[in-house]
C-alpha cells in the first residue's frame, strides 16, 4: 500500500502521485515476531462486546 511522503490539506484535490513515498509494509510495522503469529477466523457471538464479529479476522502474534 502506498504511503504519500506529505500531508494532506482535507478538502482539497491533490495529485497524490506525486508525492509517494516508499509501500507500507504492515508485516514490518505490527508483527514482531512473524514466527508466532498466526491469523484466525471469528466464529460464534461471543466477542461482539469487544468488536469481533462473526467471519472478521483475527491476528495473534
Amino acid at each position: 500500500m502506498p504511503l504519500v511522503g506529505s500531508s494532506a490539506p482535507c478538502g482539497f484535490p491533490s495529485l497524490a502521485n506525486d508525492h509517494l513515498d516508499r509501500p507500507l509494509d504492515f508485516n514490518e510495522l505490527m508483527i514482531k515476531h512473524p514466527a508466532l503469529t498466526v491469523a484466525v477466523r471469528i466464529a460464534g457471538e461471543s466477542m461482539i462486546n469487544a468488536g469481533l464479529f462473526t467471519g472478521d479476522i483475527a491476528i495473534f502474534s
